[in-house]
């Protein structure tokens, strides 16, 4: 299965080790798409513990109604292996109730003893985009709205 992030690679050898907790992410990007993945999946704990504990708010719920289809990352500063810092943006797009959201996000990330995490984002508002069965579908697959990912 093709990974989540759209990196085109396959799922366990992209952002499952790092959900799985058996890797550590080398990059701020990398630790961007996995926590991409664990919103697709919904893992919660892997979200908190990528995220720097005193920025993590107390508590977030996970939307049984969001549907995530689409990553795309815009541009990444920094956030390679011997930076302590990293900004990622990108655009993460989802389904809710027949109409496509974009979050889109300026990431900052900090490295604290060789394990990136996530510190905080902004946010850039996007447009709400009606969706209409006969248009293609947002997740790129080439297929129609109602075929793919309703």
């Amino acid at each position: 299965m093709k990974c989540f992030c759209c990196s085109g690679k396959e799922y366990e050898d992209c952002c499952q080790p790092y959900i799985d907790l058996k890797k550590i992410a080398d990059t701020a990007e990398q630790l961007m798409r996995s926590r991409y993945s664990a919103y697709v999946l919904k893992e919660q704990f892997y979200l908190r513990e990528s995220w720097v504990k005193d920025q993590c708010p107390a508590e977030f719920e996970l939307d049984d109604g969001t549907k995530w289809v689409r990553l795309e990352v815009v541009s990444t500063e920094k956030g390679q292996q011997e930076d302590g810092t990293g900004k990622v943006e990108f655009r993460a797009y989802f389904v809710q109730q027949d109409k496509l959201f974009c979050v889109h996000e300026i990431s900052d990330f900090q490295r604290y003893s060789d394990r990136w995490l996530y510190y905080s984002g902004e946010l850039i508002a996007e447009p709400v985009v009606s969706l209409s069965m006969s248009q293609s579908c947002p997740c790129g697959s080439g297929k129609k709205y109602k075929r793919c990912c309703r």
